[in-house]
C-alpha cells in the first residue's frame, strides 16, 4: 500500500549513443538512465526512444517493473542504423509512454536530445542547433506553378516547385508533399531531397493523373520537410497554399478564385431539414430530407453532404455528391435510413455540407447542423418533449458507487467491478453505454455494459468480472464514462466521467 502524500518522479537522468555522432546506415548503441526522483515507488512502466523525435517508428523500447524512491535503472539497445543524414535532428525518449504512472511532476518524462547523423565516410556534419557557427536551415517554397494553369477535370497536370534553403546552414535529407487540394486525403506527389546547402535550392517536378472534380475555388498545398526532420531558423514557412481553379472539361477557367474575385464567393448551408416520421420509432425506416443552399455570391463547385442518425454516431445514415450550386441556388436530397438501432429521449441528428472541406465559402462556420430529435421505443408514441428545458425535464446521469473486489486488486487474479449508475435528473433517459477501463490510460476497456434507460431519480447496479490487471501499480486511477458514446442530452454533461485512484498488489 502506499502512502497518500508519497508519490513518484519519473525522468531521463542521462543518455548516450555510441558513436556519439552516428554514421548514415551503421548501428548505434543507445544507453539511458531512468530514475525516480520521487518520494514514493512507482509501478511498472514502459519507456520508448525514437531516433529523430519526428519518427513514426520507434527506435527500441523496454518495459521496467517499478522504481523505488530514489531509485533507478540502466536501459541499453542497438539500433540498425539512420536511414538518412542529418545536419541537425532531435533524439527522443518518453518515460512512462503509457502514462500509466501517477507522477508529482508529469512534464518532465519528454527528454530530447539535439544530435547530428554524418555520411558514410565523412565526419559529423557539424555543431547542431540553430546557435551553432555552421549556422541553421530554413526550407520554403520558392516557386510553384501547374501546366495547364487551370487544370481541366480528369486531365494529367504538370507540377512543378522549388525548394530552397535560405538559412544560414546547410540541411540534412527531407521530404517534400504535395497535395492537389489542402484537405484530400491523398498525396498528388512526393518527393525525397538529399538535403541543401545555405543559399541552394532544387526543382522537383512530378505528373498528377487530374482532378476527379471541377472547382470553384480550390487551395493546392505543399508541405517542405513533411517529416520535421530538419531543425529550421523557421519552421512556420514551410506549408505553401495556392487559390486554383479546376475547369470542367470541355469549358474554361471557372472564374476568378477567392472571396475578393469579381464572381464572389459560395455559402453553404443546410435550408430545411425533416424526418418522416418526424418521431422515428426505433427499428423502423425513416426518410430523410434536406435542403442544401447557396446563399454565397459565387458558384461553387462540387461537394459532399453527410448526414448522421445521431452526432456522435460512428457510422453515417446517408451521404450525397452535389455537383455545385448556383449562388442563390438550391437542392433538395433525400434518403431512407433503415432505422434506429435504439430509443432515445433526447438526440441531436447531424448532417455536415462541404464533409471534405473542398469548397472554399464565405462563411466556413454555418456547414453543422444540429437538430434535437427523440426516438420512440416500437408500439409507444414519443418519449416527449425534446431538450432541457422541456416539460418532461431533463436526465442527468453520474456514478453513484464504485468498488472493486477485492478492494486492491492483485496482479493476474480475477477483480469484480460493481458501480451504481443514477440519473438524478428531472426526466427520464434513453438507452446509454457505460465503460470501465482498469485504468484511466489503458487503451482497452475492461467490462461495458448497455443500459435500456433510467427514469428520473433512478438508478442501476452494474457488475462485472475482470480476468486480472497485467502489472501491480503503487498508484493508478480507475475509470467510469457514462453514457460512453454521448447519446443522451443531460442537464450535466459534466459528471460522466469518475476517477478513483487504487494500487495494484503484487503476487
Amino acid at each position: 500500500m502506499f502512502m497518500a502524500e508519497a508519490a513518484p518522479d519519473l525522468f531521463v537522468s542521462e543518455f548516450s549513443l555510441n558513436p556519439e555522432t552516428p554514421v548514415q546506415g551503421s548501428p548505434v548503441t543507445v544507453r539511458l538512465g531512468v530514475y525516480n526522483q520521487g518520494t514514493g515507488s512507482s509501478g511498472p512502466f514502459s519507456v520508448q526512444w525514437w531516433p529523430g523525435e519526428n519518427y513514426r517508428n520507434l527506435g527500441c523500447s523496454w518495459e521496467v517493473d517499478g522504481l523505488v524512491a530514489r531509485g533507478g535503472k540502466i536501459l541499453t539497445c542497438t539500433y540498425d542504423g539512420y536511414p538518412s543524414w542529418y545536419a541537425n535532428i532531435n533524439t527522443k525518449v518518453l518515460v512512462d509512454s503509457g502514462g500509466v504512472v501517477a507522477e508529482s511532476d508529469e512534464a518532465n518524462n519528454i527528454f530530447l536530445k539535439p544530435i547530428s547523423v554524418s555520411k558514410p565516410g565523412a565526419g559529423s556534419p557539424g555543431p547542431v542547433g540553430p546557435g551553432s557557427a555552421s549556422g541553421s536551415p530554413d526550407l520554403f517554397v520558392s516557386e510553384f506553378s501547374l501546366n495547364p494553369e487551370t487544370p481541366v477535370q480528369g486531365s494529367p497536370v504538370t507540377v512543378r516547385l522549388g525548394v530552397y534553403n535560405q538559412g544560414t546552414g546547410s540541411s540534412g535529407p527531407f521530404s517534400v508533399q504535395w497535395w492537389p487540394g489542402e484537405n484530400y486525403r491523398n498525396l498528388g506527389c512526393s518527393w525525397e531531397v538529399d538535403g541543401l546547402v545555405a543559399r541552394g535550392g532544387k526543382i522537383l517536378t512530378c505528373t498528377y493523373d487530374g482532378y476527379p472534380s471541377w472547382y470553384a475555388n480550390i487551395n493546392t498545398k505543399v508541405l517542405v520537410d513533411s517529416g520535421g526532420v530538419v531543425a529550421e531558423s523557421d519552421e512556420a514557412n514551410n506549408i505553401f497554399l495556392k487559390p486554383i481553379s479546376v475547369s470542367k472539361p470541355g469549358a474554361g477557367s471557372p472564374g476568378p478564385v477567392g472571396p475578393g474575385s469579381a464572381s464572389g464567393s459560395p455559402d453553404l448551408f443546410v435550408s430545411e431539414f425533416s424526418l418522416n416520421p418526424e418521431t422515428p420509432v426505433q427499428g423502423s425506416p425513416v426518410t430523410v430530407r434536406l435542403g442544401v443552399y447557396n446563399q454565397g455570391t459565387g458558384s461553387s463547385g462540387p461537394f459532399s453532404v453527410q448526414w448522421w442518425p445521431g452526432e456522435n454516431y460512428r457510422n453515417l445514415g446517408c451521404s450525397w455528391e452535389v455537383d455545385g450550386l448556383v449562388a442563390r441556388g438550391g437542392k433538395i436530397l433525400t434518403c431512407t435510413y433503415d432505422g434506429y438501432p435504439s430509443w432515445y429521449a433526447n438526440i441531436n441528428t447531424k448532417v455536415l455540407v462541404d464533409s471534405g472541406g473542398v469548397v472554399a465559402e464565405s462563411d466556413e462556420a454555418n456547414n453543422i447542423f444540429l437538430k434535437p430529435i427523440s426516438v420512440s421505443k416500437p408500439g409507444a408514441g414519443s418519449p416527449g418533449p425534446v431538450g432541457p428545458g422541456s416539460a418532461s425535464g431533463s436526465p442527468d446521469l453520474f456514478v453513484s458507487e464504485f468498488s472493486l473486489n477485492p478492494e486492491t486488486p492483485v496482479q493476474g487474479s480475477p477483480v469484480t467491478v460493481r458501480l451504481g449508475v443514477y440519473n438524478q435528473g428531472t426526466g427520464s433517459s434513453g438507452p446509454f453505454s457505460v465503460q470501465w477501463w482498469p485504468g484511466e490510460n489503458y487503451r482497452n476497456l475492461g467490462c461495458s455494459w448497455e443500459v435500456d434507460g433510467l427514469v428520473a431519480r433512478g438508478g442501476k447496479i452494474l457488475t462485472c468480472t475482470y480476468d486480472g490487471y497485467p502489472s501491480w501499480y503503487a498508484n493508478i486511477n480507475t475509470k467510469v464514462l457514462v453514457d460512453s458514446g454521448g447519446v443522451v442530452a443531460e442537464s450535466d454533461e459534466a459528471n460522466n466521467i469518475f476517477l478513483k485512484p487504487i494500487s495494484v498488489n503484487h503476487p
